[in-house]
């Protein structure tokens, strides 16, 4: 028997499906089960029906390198989409067996819901490919374990009146949320004093010695005048000597 991560609330209000070492792609059967997850059952098919015509497209969310783009991945507000037909085919099959579990039982067509879906990698199957110069490379393929559980929906509570007060300040259960880090320091001003660690990432507050490091000296030493050419620097004191005298002719007798 086949053990299922999740565990519905009521067994009579739900009905599982699972496939294990199925030969289709993990990559693939994972993003069809990602896009179905939480939708209608009868929605879910319509919704493959319309993969396997390429009207729509399966998003491609994770396991996205080297994706095309397509215009149909729009609808999900992302650019990268395929259409597994392989790995929607055997997804479809396993909803069909949800589905006759469920009418097995009694349970409306109508409200069921897929509440878990969850793709898990099997052992690859090692085969083999023969390359140039009498090479041979591996050449795995990538099975994987689908398991399925759909629900009735229930009936939806009431929102409650958002005029209502809140009558406790922040979640009652929790308190109120602490999530700075970091605040003001005394000294510099700057927020990098640690609320935890009591220290100022910026200036080492409350050290009397201010945090300062030179880190840049050695790579301005190599970098400093003197280490170059110096194609105008080296001619400079010549020509402060002269008076920066221009167009003016130099006799060999005054040069000596």
């Amino acid at each position: 028997m086949t053990t299922y991560s999740y565990t519905p609330e009521s067994s009579a209000t739900s009905c599982k499906a699972s496939g294990s070492y199925l030969r289709t792609h993990f990559k693939n059967t994972r993003e069809v089960a990602a896009a179905i997850k939480g939708m209608k059952l009868q929605k879910a098919f319509a919704y493959l029906d319309d993969v396997k015509e390429h009207k729509r497209c399966i998003p491609f969310r994770r396991f996205a390198g080297s994706i095309g783009r397509t215009a149909q991945a729009k609808e999900f507000k992302l650019t990268k989409g395929r259409w597994p037909v392989k790995s929607v085919g055997f997804v479809v099959g396993l909803l069909n067996n949800a589905k006759a579990n469920a009418e097995a039982k009694g349970l409306s067509y109508e409200d069921l819901v897929i509440k878990h879906v969850q793709v898990n990698q099997a052992p690859k199957h090692r085969r083999r490919t023969y390359r140039a110069h009498g090479r041979i490379n591996p050449f795995m393929s990538h099975p994987c374990h689908i398991e399925i559980v759909v629900e009735e929906e229930k009936a939806k509570v009431k929102k409650a009146d958002e005029t209502q007060e809140m009558k406790t300040k922040g979640t009652t259960s929790f308190g109120k949320r602490h999530t700075k880090s970091h605040g003001l320091c005394p000294r510099c001003g700057r927020r990098s004093f640690h609320y935890q660690k009591k220290t100022c990432a910026q200036c080492a507050y409350p050290s009397a010695k201010l945090r300062n490091y030179n880190w840049g000296a050695k790579a301005q030493r190599r970098k400093t005048t003197g280490t170059g050419r110096m194609r105008y620097l080296k001619d400079l004191p010549r020509k402060f000597k002269n008076g920066f005298r221009t167009n003016v002719k130099v006799s060999k007798a005054s040069a000596q």
